[in-house]
C-alpha cells in the first residue's frame, strides 16, 4: 500500500470525531445491525461521497507522449541487432499514453505486435492485429495489419481464424485498384488454410492434480478443521483448489508504471493489454479482459481515482461480492419466504452450509468481528464497508442494474443497499484471518537491467540472479483449503500456478491425523512469544501447537550474534533483523550477559570495499578483502544470520559479472554459492522461494562456467534444483528451464 495512504490519514480523522455515530454502533452485534446503523447516518454518507470525489483522477492520456514512446519502440526495433524486448516495452508504454479511440493508441498496438511476431509471441500479436483494426488503424495502410493477422492465425495453427482474415483481405482488397501485388501473398495462405485441419479451440481446463480423502470436522474448540481421511506420504498432494478471486497486491506504482499481471486468470509476467477507461487494470489477452468485464465494469471509477490502492484487503472483498452475489441471487430465486431484510440475512447465511454453492463455502468462514468489538480495527473495518456501499451506490451502475428477481424478493433498493454493504464488510473479516498471498517470481524489465538477449528473448549467460525476483503478486480467498487450522511447523507446503493453489505433504500424516497449514509464523523463524503475538493480534487465537509449547524452545535457526567478550548468543527480535538493508539505521543490540555491544564497524569497512570497485576499478583486490571478511562472520553470528547470508549475496551479485575476466574468483564464489544454497535448504526446505533464488546464483556459475570452460564443484545436481520449481507456475517454471536447458544441462552430470 502507498506510503502516503489517503484513506488511512481520513479514516483516523473519521474516528475521532466520537459525535458522529451512537456508542452502539461501535459494539459487534451483526455485520447487518454495524453497517444498518452506519449507513443511515447523513453525514456519514455524506463524508464518504466527498471523500471518493476528492480522489485525483489519474493516468491523463496525452497522444505527444505516446508517440514519443512509440518512436523509440521504432529505434530501438530496427537497431543493429534489433532491440525487441526493449521495444515492446517502449511499445507497451505508448499503449497505456495513447488516449482511447485514437489513432495513435492503434498505431502503438500495431507496431507492438510486429515486434512480439519477430520474437515469436503470436497470440499476444494476434490481439494487437485486433486492437489496431479496432481503433482505427490508418486506412491507406490497413492491409498491413491484415495480413499481420493471417500470419498470426497460421503460426497458431488455427484455421477458424485465418479463414475470417483471409476474407477480411479479399474485402479490403476491392477498395484497392492495384491488388496485384497483394494477391500472391493472399494465395500462399489460402495454400496454409487447405493444409490446416480444423481446429478445435482448446478451453484450458484448471490441471485436476490427484488428491487424498480429506474428512472436514467441527468441534465447538477448534471450530471447522481437516483431518486425514487415509494415509499420507511425504509429497503427497493433498488437495487443490482455484481462488474464489483475487486481486493484485499493490505497491506505490508511479503513473509510468505498467502491472504486468493478469487481473483474470492470475498469468504474471505476461504482455500486458489494459482496459481503455482506467489504464490500471491490465489482462494477458483480448479473452481474459472480456472475460472480466462484468466485476472491472464495477471497479473501474475505483481505479480512476486509485480508490484500491488505497484500502488494502478491502478490494478482495469487494471483488469477492462482486464475485460470489450472481450465484446467490439465484439460489435466492425461488425462496418465497423472505419478506425482510433480516430474513434476507438469514437465509443467505443459512445457505453456507450447502456443499454444493461454491459462494457458500466464502460465506461460512469466520469473520472474528466479535473478538474485536469496540476496537479500532473493528471500526475502520465497518466505516470501509459503508464507505464501499456509498462508492457502489453513486459511482458505478450496480444497484442500477440489480438482476429483475432481486426486485421479487426485496422490493426495497436502499435495502440491498445495506444487504451489499453487510456482505461487504463480512468478506473484509474473513479475509484479514483467511486470505492467501499467491507469491511467484517477477522478471526485471528490459529498460531496468540488460538481461535479455533481445534477439531470441533468452536470458543472458549469468543473469539470471538479476532477472528473476521473489514477489506477492496477489492476495486470494481460497474458501476450502482456509479451513486448515494453523500449525508453527505445519505438515503441508503451498505450491501456486497462476489462480490455483496444490497442497502437498511435507511429511508422512497418519489417518485421521489433522492436516495443519501455516498462517505467516514459523518457529524457524520467529520466537514463540513473537510467533504468539502475531497470531494473536491478526487471528484472536492463542496457539498452542507443538512449537508453542515445546519446553525448552527450539531456536536452532533463530538469528543471533556472538558476544565478543563472553561467547555468549545474543538473539535479535523481529525489529533489528534487517538493519543493514537501511543504512539510515544505526543497531544497538547489547550482550544480556556481559552488556558489551555488537561492533558492526566490519560492515562499514565491507561496503566501502564493495564501493571500491566501481569507484577505483580495484576488483581483484576488493574481491580478497571481502571474501576475507565474510570468512570471519561464522565467528561473529549463526549460521543463519540472515546479515551473514546477505553478505555473501552482495559478494555473488558483485563478483558473478567478472567471472569472466577474473576466472580465479571461480572457486570462492561457487564455495559462498552453494553455502547459500544449503542454508536455505536447511532452514526452509527445498520446495521454498528463498531456496529458488539462491539457486540463481549457483546456476549462473555453472553456466559462465560452462562458457568459459572452467571446473563446476559443487555438491548441487541440476535434477536436485529443477525439484524446487514445482512450487511455481509453469509460466515460470519454462523461464527457469529454458535457463538451464540452453547454458548448463550439458555441461554437468545431472547426478
Amino acid at each position: 500500500m502507498p506510503e502516503n495512504n489517503k484513506w488511512d490519514l481520513f479514516i483516523g480523522l473519521f474516528i475521532d470525531k466520537k459525535d458522529i455515530f451512537k456508542r452502539e454502533i461501535l459494539v459487534y452485534q451483526s455485520e447487518l445491525i454495524t453497517v444498518q446503523q452506519l449507513y443511515q447516518v447523513p453525514v456519514v454518507r455524506q463524508l464518504f461521497s466527498r471523500w471518493i470525489q476528492s480522489l485525483a483522477v489519474s493516468n491523463k492520456r496525452n497522444e505527444d507522449q505516446s508517440k514519443m514512446f512509440r518512436e523509440r519502440g521504432n529505434e530501438l526495433y530496427k537497431s543493429k541487432p534489433p532491440k525487441y524486448k526493449e521495444a515492446i516495452e517502449f511499445y507497451t508504454k505508448a499503449i497505456y499514453h495513447a488516449p482511447s479511440n485514437s489513432v495513435e493508441l492503434a498505431l502503438a498496438h500495431a507496431n507492438r505486435a510486429v515486434a512480439l511476431m519477430a520474437v515469436k509471441y503470436f497470440q499476444e500479436a494476434y490481439d494487437d492485429c485486433e486492437m489496431a483494426v479496432k481503433f482505427s488503424y490508418p486506412k491507406e495502410n490497413i492491409l498491413k495489419v491484415l495480413f499481420r493477422l493471417a500470419a498470426c492465425s497460421a503460426e497458431l495453427r488455427d484455421r477458424n481464424l485465418l479463414q475470417k482474415d483471409i476474407k477480411s483481405i479479399e474485402n479490403e482488397l476491392k477498395n484497392h485498384k492495384n491488388h496485384n501485388p497483394h494477391i500472391k501473398k493472399l494465395m500462399e495462405y489460402k495454400t496454409k488454410l487447405q493444409d490446416l485441419k480444423k481446429f478445435v479451440e482448446e478451453f484450458k481446463q484448471q490441471q485436476k492434480l490427484p488428491s487424498k480423502n480429506i474428512v472436514e470436522k467441527y468441534t465447538d474448540e477448534q471450530g471447522r478443521y481437516m483431518t486425514a481421511g487415509e494415509k499420507i506420504k511425504r509429497d503427497d498432494v493433498i488437495m487443490s483448489e482455484r481462488a474464489f478471486a483475487f486481486v493484485p497486491v499493490y505497491e506505490n506504482y508511479p503513473d509510468d508504471t505498467i502491472d504486468t499481471d493478469c487481473q483474470n486468470c492470475a498469468k504474471v509476467n505476461i504482455v500486458s493489454f489494459p482496459c481503455y477507461e482506467c489504464y490500471k487494470a491490465t489482462y494477458c489477452s483480448t479473452k481474459c479482459r472480456k472475460d472480466h468485464e462484468a466485476i472491472h465494469s464495477v471497479e473501474c471509477f475505483g481505479y480512476k481515482r486509485n480508490l484500491w490502492y488505497y484500502i488494502g484487503i478491502a478490494h478482495l472483498s469487494v471483488r469477492t461480492f462482486l464475485s460470489g452475489f450472481p450465484e446467490l441471487v439465484e439460489r435466492l430465486e425461488n425462496d418465497t419466504t423472505i419478506t425482510t431484510l433480516p430474513e434476507l440475512w438469514r437465509k443467505t447465511l443459512d445457505l453456507c452450509n450447502d456443499e454444493s454453492f461454491r459462494y457458500g463455502r466464502v460465506l461460512r468462514l469466520v469473520s472474528n468481528f466479535e473478538k474485536m468489538s469496540e476496537s479500532t480495527d473493528f471500526i475502520r473495518y465497518s466505516l470501509t464497508a459503508t464507505m464501499l456501499t456509498v462508492y457502489l451506490r453513486e459511482n458505478t451502475k450496480f444497484f442500477d442494474q440489480l438482476p429483475p428477481v432481486c426486485e421479487k424478493i426485496l422490493e426495497n433498493r436502499y435495502n440491498w443497499e445495506i444487504f451489499v454493504g453487510s456482505l461487504i464488510m463480512l468478506h473484509m473479516g474473513q479475509l484479514v484471518s483467511n486470505g492467501h498471498s499467491i507469491t511467484d517470481l517477477r522478471t526485471t524489465l528490459a529498460s531496468e537491467i540488460d538481461c535479455l538477449d533481445s534477439h531470441n528473448m533468452m536470458v543472458k549467460v549469468g543473469k539470471l540472479h538479476c532477472y528473476v525476483r521473489s514477489t506477492r503478486i496477489f492476495t486470494g480467498i481460497f474458501p476450502r483449503i482456509s479451513m486448515l487450522n494453523h500449525s508453527c511447523n505445519p505438515n503441508v507446503r503451498n505450491n501456486f500456478d497462476r489462480d490455483q493453489l496444490t497442497l502437498s505433504a511435507t511429511r508422512p500424516i497418519a489417518k485421521e491425523a489433522e492436516i495443519f497449514n501455516c498462517y505467516g509464523p514459523s518457529f524457524k523463524l520467529m520466537s514463540t512469544v513473537d510467533r504468539r503475538k502475531g497470531l494473536r493480534e491478526q487471528y484472536c487465537f492463542e496457539c498452542s501447537c507443538e512449537k508453542c509449547i515445546q519446553e525448552p524452545e527450539d531456536r536452532s535457526y533463530h538469528q543471533y550474534y556472538i558476544c565478543e567478550k563472553c561467547k555468549n548468543k545474543i538473539y535479535i527480535d523481529e525489529s533489528k533483523n534487517f538493519w543493514w538493508r537501511n543504512l539510515e539505521l544505526k543497531p544497538k543490540i547489547d550482550c544480556e550477559s556481559c552488556g558489551l555491544r555488537v561492533n558492526f564497524s566490519w560492515f562499514k569497512l565491507f561496503m566501502s570495499h564493495l564501493g571500491e570497485i566501481e569507484s577505483e576499478g580495484k576488483v581483484s583486490n576488493s574481491f580478497g578483502k571481502v571474501c576475507d571478511i565474510y570468512a570471519l562472520t561464522d565467528k561473529t553470528m549463526g549460521i543463519h544470520n540472515e546479515l551473514r547470508q546477505d553478505v555473501g549475496i552482495m559478494i555473488l551479485c558483485h563478483f558473478i559479472p567478472f567471472l569472466s575476466s577474473y576466472v580465479s574468483f571461480n572457486e570462492k564464489l561457487m564455495q559462498i554459492a552453494t553455502e547459500l544454497l544449503k542454508l536455505r535448504e536447511e532452514k526452509f526446505g527445498i520446495y521454498s522461494i528463498e531456496f529458488i533464488i539462491a539457486s540463481t546464483y549457483l546456476l549462473d556459475l555453472m553456466a559462465l562456467q560452462r562458457k568459459l570452460n572452467l571446473k563446476t564443484n559443487t555438491d548441487y545436481s541440476v535434477s536436485h534444483i529443477r525439484k524446487a520449481f514445482q512450487i511455481l507456475s509453469k509460466d515460470t517454471q519454462a523461464i527457469l528451464n529454458s535457463y538451464i536447458n540452453c547454458n548448463i544441462v550439458n555441461c554437468t552430470s545431472d547426478k
